[in-house]
């Protein structure tokens, strides 16, 4: 590909406009390259020749090429076409700008702030990307598994204009060239292509295994030519050029997806990504970037459906690049979309109850593990485990909550953490208790010598456990029986102390925990005094 200049009234060219030949120039240019000067007020081809030719004197010359009549009178704004060879040229450096995932300059890691010129050869792997800026501020973003070689990078002496020379010998380049008064020379090379602009966004791209190049513009238009043959593609359409074949008839790009679904905003690292499919798309491709220019590329995916999942990412702020691709491999526009990701705290695990665990009375104390940056809590509480009519939703700023007033049966909680910036985090595991009858009240109604009743409310249990023991701790016990009615008789008792608690005991085989311990004086029998005082006077015989 080949293209001259950039706007021109007299010359016989498009503007921002370049031309695709079907072989590779050499480093030096030719004869026939000519760099289009405009001439400014007060020009002279004796000035202008002191200032940019490397032999002032060959003036003539350059009036003889161009047709100049009256030398010391050019009209302003008049095209003079100069030999690229006849002009003074000095070299110059273009800057790395960005660096993403594995890029190396001439074999050694290239870093942001570098400087290379000609000679220099940049090369990126699988999860790789380099933008550099031109000494005019032109931008070349190197993608994936590529391979650009800087051929020319040199200034044209005395005038506003560069020569800048790529050999893209494998994937993809991305440019944005800045239109000049004197645009001078951009040329990106494949083996079988030259393309040369100035003010115009376009992408070049050259497959080794095909041997085929192709030209996506997006601003501009672009003249293509090849084996004879020449095409305008204006913007919004593409070519291809095949080895040894004229470039195909231009067709247009296929439309940039639809990106308005995505969310602004992602709790999570893992985003997904989805789309309408887009009429005349293959396959898609996904550029993710942490800059809106897309100087580092952070990821380069080609997809078969429209959508995918961007996995892992960290929080902060990204842009998602999303294109469509045609059967023939041309690229369309960029759909842009910028979202935020801020991932959410983890799940806190529940500790108490224990799963499935008993909780006797009408109140839960509920405990989970506090998590590192949460700064509050959501719990829920349902009667079921869907959680589809909760109970209770409450944000407590403690890794605990009392939950109060329950009715008996089955309930299912879980716990999501929110962090300081609101965002809140997924549900930890969920669990369950259940909620039983109160444990019984024993009462001691009636004390008597020969046997004593112990009472309590009815709690709804079928059937109530008693117990009767020496010592408050019941590691001494006398005695237990297993009613049905709330009511118990001990039977005979020796006088003393004695402590008593009720069990209450559902139709499944369930136990509360015993109730409160109440203390029961049974009477001495009178005979036990007598026996006492008689075994001591038999004592002193």
């Amino acid at each position: 590909m080949t293209v001259r200049g950039g706007p021109c009234r007299a010359a016989p060219m498009i503007a921002g406009v370049f031309v695709v030949l079907g072989v590779a120039h050499g480093a030096e240019p030719a004869d026939g390259e000519l760099y289009p000067y405009h001439t400014r007020a007060g020009d002279t081809l004796i000035g202008l020749s002191a200032k940019v030719l490397i032999e002032p004197r060959r003036w003539v010359d350059l009036q003889t090429l161009n047709h100049v009549a009256k030398p010391r009178q050019i009209p302003t704004g008049s095209l003079l076409n100069i030999p690229y060879r006849w002009l003074r040229l000095s070299p110059e450096q273009a800057e790395v700008l960005s660096v993403g995932g594995e890029a190396r300059l001439n074999g050694a890691p290239l870093v942001k702030g570098g400087r290379l010129g000609a000679g220099g050869v940049v090369e990126t792997g699988s999860n790789g990307s380099a933008t550099i800026a031109m000494p005019d501020g032109s931008i070349v973003t190197v993608q994936r598994d590529s391979r650009l070689a800087v051929e020319r990078m040199q200034r044209i002496d005395g005038l506003n204009a560069h020569d800048v020379g790529f050999r893209l010998t494998a994937g993809r380049a991305e440019t944005k060239v800045q239109p000049q008064h004197d645009v001078g020379r951009f040329e990106i090379r494949t083996p079988v292509a030259v393309s040369a602009v100035r003010g115009t966004r376009f992408r070049a791209a050259f497959d080794a295994a095909d041997a085929d190049a192709r030209t996506e513009t997006l601003e501009g238009t672009v003249g293509v030519d090849g084996a004879g043959a020449t095409v305008a593609v204006p913007a919004g359409f593409g070519t291809r050029v095949d080895r040894d074949a004229p470039p195909a008839a231009p067709v247009p790009l296929p439309p940039a997806p639809d990106l308005g679904a995505l969310p602004a905003r992602s709790a999570s690292g893992d985003v997904a990504v989805a789309f309408a499919a887009v009429p005349g798309a293959a396959r898609y491709r996904l550029q993710l970037a942490d800059d809106e220019a897309f100087y580092t590329v952070l990821r380069d995916d080609v997809v078969s459906g429209p959508g995918g999942t961007l996995t892992a990412l960290a929080d902060g702020r990204y842009w998602l690049k999303a294109r469509s691709i045609t059967a023939r491999d041309l690229e369309g526009p960029d759909a842009i979309r910028e979202f935020t990701v801020r991932r959410a705290p983890a799940a806190p695990a529940p500790l108490e109850p224990p799963a499935d665990a008993n909780v006797a009375g009408r109140s839960a104390g509920l405990r989970f593990a506090a998590v590192a940056d949460a700064v509050a809590y959501e719990v829920v509480v349902a009667r079921d485990e869907a959680f589809e009519e909760p109970l209770l939703r409450r944000r407590v700023e403690r890794p605990e909550l009392d939950v109060g007033d329950l009715e008996a049966g089955t309930y299912s909680w879980r716990v999501a953490a929110e962090n300081s910036a609101g965002d809140l985090g997924a549900p930890g595991a969920t669990r369950r208790f259940t909620v039983r009858r109160p444990p019984p009240v024993a009462e001691v109604r009636a004390v008597r010598r020969e046997t004593s009743t112990i009472a309590w409310q009815p709690t709804g249990a079928a059937r109530y456990r008693v117990e009767l023991a020496r010592d408050r701790d019941f590691t001494r016990p006398v005695r237990a029986a297993t009613v049905a009615e709330p009511v118990w008789n001990t039977g005979s008792l020796f006088g003393g102390r004695y402590y008593a608690r009720v069990r209450g005991i559902d139709s499944d085989g369930y136990e509360t925990p015993p109730g409160p311990v109440v203390p029961l004086q049974a009477p001495r029998s009178p005979w036990i005094g007598f026996v006492v005082s008689l075994a001591a006077v038999l004592s002193f015989f």
